[in-house]
């Protein structure tokens, strides 16, 4: 595996786990907080 693939599969891994926690915190607020931001 090259380099350029390692840092392309790690960005990839990197982004899908950000996206993951970001819907998941946006989830939480939408629960938490439904009218606030109304």
């Amino acid at each position: 595996m090259t380099l350029a693939t390692r840092l392309t599969v790690a960005a990839a891994t990197a982004a899908a786990a950000v996206a993951v926690l970001a819907g998941t915190y946006a989830e939480m607020l939408d629960r938490a907080l439904p009218m606030h931001f109304v």
